[in-house]
């Protein structure tokens, strides 16, 4: 169902089905309902569940008629380099329906006006492809000795650079499959990146913008991963300026290594330039896609870590998150709401209207991250905490130690979590010392310094530690009063024999 419903989101707003009229009744049914998984839109559709096959089959044939819709329809990112590589495999697809129709003559005068296109957009199978038929065609069809010379000669070439390309994928993309996958390296991790670069580097002098994309990404994770911020920032600089500004994919490429710039400067301390890139990111994409909600929202971020709390409510406020289709992005900035009404609260930020915030309702609207146990979960546990502190609700904060405790043990040993390690546990020492301010600085002091001497890594870390833990915990000790809590408060955990689910 899911390859229907991302066919059915490429839709015109107006789209009117001319399908078959069997097909046209799905097509508007499934348009005109939430998403549903097939078994439960073969029972809403038919009314039977049972009939799942019969439904399966309509579905494929609907999916069938979709994808030739947008063969011969219109682009529909109109005026932007994905149209023009759009059309480039559209023409594509027409050739080789000319070719196999024996329409041959038709097809290689548009093969011809077609690789000068592909030679713009850099896509070298089509290429190679194509300079292989025409070799073929006036070798066997049409004998003319210097146009066979010419495509034999245009085919080995796109061949070698299909090899390049080949040889550049296949580092890059066991690099970036790493990068995705953790957040801190070995030795071994690093090796492997360093070779990467060596191995990929030299074919920077090809000048080929789609090589240099993958190229340069290669050394800025290589750099990444050691922390060296200076360079990262020197090659996304190297490689914007290898990027023409008339090809095609300029737009995204020039957003791609902007965006990998903003946590760098972050990094470094440079607030007001990562603030200034992020804007500039926003305005390099179409709004309400799904890289303008990743823009706005890490502009969102970068006003978080810089302190600047105001700006950032100004900018969820700003946020249209009813044109979001990702449920991932959406959850996030829930999580960020909840950042926002702690900080309200703390009489950092003035609100335009009274904001409420329920911390049940809350986490039932968060189920993805939830399930994020060493990721996005941390936030959401340290959410409850800073609010329950907030509200003087001890009691539900001494109920989930255990929890807390289970968790740290569980979720947050690998290097990459240890900053959430000591933070959570220092939130622990908290409830031991009975939030006494004095008696939890006493208990937490060495604690705090490991969390001052570990360094914050800005890859996803910088989504995880939205505020940085240290400025949370200075926080936290200002909720705080020379009082001792845990005597007069009521503790609600379950007796002995249940057990305390955790969040």
């Amino acid at each position: 169902m899911i390859a229907v419903y991302e066919l059915l989101d490429l839709l015109p707003a107006k789209f009117t089905p001319t399908f078959a009229p069997r097909l046209n009744a799905l097509c508007e049914f499934l348009m005109n309902h939430e998403r549903m998984s097939q078994v439960q839109a073969a029972e809403c559709y038919l009314g039977d569940r049972r009939r799942i096959k019969y439904f399966n089959t309509l579905k494929n044939d609907l999916k069938k008629a979709l994808i030739r819709y947008f063969i011969v329809n219109p682009s529909l990112a109109e005026g932007s380099g994905k149209a023009l590589i759009e059309d480039c495999y559209r023409q594509f697809t027409a050739y080789k329906i000319l070719l196999l129709g024996g329409k041959r003559i038709a097809a290689i005068e548009l093969a011809t006006t077609l690789l000068a296109r592909l030679k713009v957009v850099e896509i070298f199978s089509l290429s190679y492809e194509i300079c292989r038929d025409l070799f073929n065609h006036y070798s066997n069809f049409d004998s003319n000795l210097s146009k066979s010379k010419k495509y034999e000669h245009l085919m080995q070439f796109y061949l070698k650079q299909m090899e390049i390309e080949t040889h550049v994928l296949n580092y890059h993309n066991r690099v970036t499959l790493l990068c995705n996958t953790r957040e801190a390296f070995n030795p071994q991790h690093i090796a492997y990146f360093n070779e990467a670069m060596k191995a990929t580097e030299p074919s920077l002098e090809l000048g080929s913008t789609l090589l240099n994309r993958y190229i340069y990404n290669i050394i800025t994770i290589c750099y990444s991963a050691t922390s060296d911020h200076e360079m990262v920032l020197y090659y996304c600089d190297e490689a914007l300026k290898s990027f023409s500004t008339e090809h095609p994919r300029y737009r995204s490429l020039r957003f791609s290594f902007l965006h990998k710039k903003i946590p760098a400067l972050l990094a470094i301390g440079k607030n007001e330039e990562a603030k200034m890139i992020a804007r500039e990111t926003s305005a390099l994409v179409k709004e309400g896609g799904f890289n303008w909600h990743l823009a706005l929202l890490k502009r969102t971020l970068v006003c978080f870590r810089a302190g600047d709390y105001q700006e950032a409510y100004e900018l969820y406020k700003a946020h249209r998150q009813e044109t979001c289709n990702s449920k991932v992005l959406v959850e996030y900035w829930k999580i960020l709401q909840g950042y926002l009404y702690f900080l309200i609260q703390r009489g950092y930020i003035e609100p335009y209207e009274d904001e409420r915030f329920y911390l049940g309702k809350f986490l039932n609207e968060v189920p993805l991250y939830s399930k994020d146990k060493a990721g996005q979960n941390i936030n959401i546990l340290i959410l409850q905490i800073l609010i329950q502190l907030q509200r003087e609700q001890f009691g539900n904060i001494i109920d989930r130690v255990d929890s807390l405790r289970e968790y740290i043990r569980a979720y947050t040993r690998k290097p990459e979590t240890k900053r959430a390690n000591l933070f959570i546990r220092m939130i622990l020492k908290m409830e031991s010392a009975q939030f006494h301010r004095a008696g939890t600085e006493l208990k937490t002091e060495k604690l705090r310094e490991q969390l001052d001497a570990t360094p914050l890594h800005f890859g996803q870390n910088l989504a995880v530690e939205i505020i940085p833990f240290t400025v949370l915990w200075q926080e936290i000790l200002q909720m705080l009063a020379n009082k001792f809590r845990g005597t007069t408060v009521r503790r609600s955990r379950p007796s002995k024999g249940t057990s305390s689910k955790s969040n």
